[in-house]
């Protein structure tokens, strides 16, 4: 998951910033060191400025709801970096439960308003999860990832570093 987080720094380092927008398992690759690396960038935006791109998630049936932020559903969707630790956020979830985001609800549609209400997937309890790294600590982490106000989510910078405090 650290991985996972510098390649988004790197891109989020570039001026103007480069958004990921399309972040989840299937974007992620790992080669022979093992370590992971940012894929299918189809999706990655240069943002103009720190406020925001305009985005529309219409016509995007293939890419999963479950991984985006809110306010890219929302009307006049706002892109920033802020989805993206949104997304990562969703990752990591779906990386140590095996699933995707919000496995609860079967309904992928039902996710979307969700998310727009500001409601989390439910904490995964399995020991088998916990013994992946999801302990509570790193639960209320990725709740604050997942802030509906993406102006209150941590920087890409402050994730690396409460991953790094972890070790």
């Amino acid at each position: 998951i650290m991985d996972i987080a510098q390649g988004l720094r790197a891109l989020h380092s570039f001026d103007p910033p480069i958004g990921h927008g399309n972040l989840r398992g299937a974007s992620v690759m790992i080669d022979e060191g093992p370590r992971a690396m940012l894929a299918d960038f189809g999706l990655s935006k240069l943002l103009e400025s720190a406020d925001c791109e305009p985005f529309s998630a219409v016509g995007l049936a293939d890419d999963p709801a479950r991984w985006l932020a809110p306010e890219l559903w929302q009307g006049e969707g706002k892109f920033t970096v802020k989805a993206d630790v949104y997304a990562w956020g969703m990752t990591v979830l779906e990386l140590m439960t095996h699933e995707a985001p919000y496995r609860e609800d079967i309904h992928e549609h039902n996710t979307v308003f969700k998310a727009a209400r500001g409601e989390h997937p439910l904490q995964p309890m399995e020991r088998e999860v916990i013994e992946r790294g999801l302990d509570d600590e790193l639960w209320r982490f990725l709740e604050q990832c997942w802030l509906l106000d993406y102006n209150q989510r941590p920087s890409i910078e402050r994730v690396i570093e409460v991953l790094s405090s972890r070790r």
